[in-house]
């Protein structure tokens, strides 16, 4: 592993920005049902409401399946990022402590 170079804090501060990403994530599908359900409420039930609501909720469907695709993704990432971190410091550690063991030597 030559030139090999990882800071585990800078990862750590990053997954916590991913963090943060996913809790406002979270927060945007939380009402993402309520979202659709106005809308469809506010197309009216007369023959041009219908043909809104057919034009619409199967975009706004989508739109929130992505959001919660996006935030399942983000927290994945969110994860994978602070594990590497963990795994980078303990590696980082397990170094320092190799070498105070060479120089007592």
């Amino acid at each position: 592993m030559a030139n090999f170079s990882a800071d585990p804090r800078a990862m750590e501060v990053i997954s916590e920005g991913y963090r943060s990403i996913a809790a406002k994530m979270y927060r945007i599908c939380e009402l993402g049902q309520d979202r659709v359900d106005l809308l469809l409420e506010a197309c009216g039930d007369d023959e041009m409401g219908a043909e809104i609501k057919e034009n619409l909720h199967a975009p706004a469907a989508k739109i929130e399946g992505a959001f919660t695709s996006i935030s399942t993704v983000v927290e994945n990432q969110t994860n994978v990022t602070k594990g590497m971190a963990a795994q980078l410091a303990a590696a980082e550690s397990a170094n320092i402590a190799n070498v105070h063991k060479g120089l007592k030597r």
